[in-house]
């Protein structure tokens, strides 16, 4: 199911996602401040006078046909010059912006590109803080998800001789998007010849 390919994108629960730390002055959890979608959003911040380093949440994603990642995010606090949002596909940086650069607020529709990906890779959210006394405090919430254009293949099924005539209906689990559509490519003989670009719900 291509719409759930990311679990929990809106932290309306967050039983697959990860939270680590490299020390205890960082905070990972969920929270219903400055949603924009559902009622939570996941919030990571780095208390007042702790060490360096980073909070993170991660869930591992398959990235195979997905273009874009959208989501937004809120600075509640963007603690000081040296406090950081990254985002981490595997090993490599995708997004990365200074804090202090931003200022406080909500911030929109920020796209991550991910045409170059493919396979089960970690998505990373990462505060980062390389100095000391400042308190970042992010909240992440609304992940969407723009896809390639894709084929599924169904499970075959015997029609009875004589037959010459389909009825192709996908089951959904949630309405298509503006701009977006389903075809079918059919084949009776067993996958020798195709008919192709069948509309769906028709005869």
């Amino acid at each position: 199911v291509l719409s759930t390919v990311i679990s929990e994108p809106s932290f309306e629960t967050v039983t697959n996602w990860t939270y680590s730390e490299t020390h205890s002055g960082f905070i990972g959890e969920q929270s219903t401040s400055h949603p924009t979608n559902g009622t939570y959003t996941y919030r990571l911040r780095k208390e007042y006078g702790s060490t360096a380093g980073y909070g993170q949440i991660l869930q591992n994603v398959d990235f195979t046909n997905i273009n874009f990642i959208f989501f937004d995010y809120y600075v509640a606090n963007y603690g000081g010059t040296t406090s950081n949002l990254e985002i981490y596909i595997g090993t490599s940086k995708v997004y990365g912006v200074r804090l202090y650069d931003l200022g406080s607020g909500q911030k929109l529709n920020i796209l991550l590109d991910c045409k170059s990906y493919t396979g089960n890779k970690d998505l990373i959210f990462r505060l980062t803080e390389i100095g000391y006394d400042n308190t970042p405090d992010i909240y992440i919430d609304n992940l969407r998800t723009e896809y390639a254009d894709s084929t599924i293949q169904s499970n075959s099924f015997t029609i009875p001789s004589g037959k010459t005539k389909v009825f192709v209906t996908p089951l959904m689990y949630e309405a298509l998007a503006t701009g977006d559509s389903i075809t079918a490519d059919v084949s009776i003989d067993n996958g020798s010849t195709y008919t192709t670009d069948i509309p769906i719900n028709e005869w």
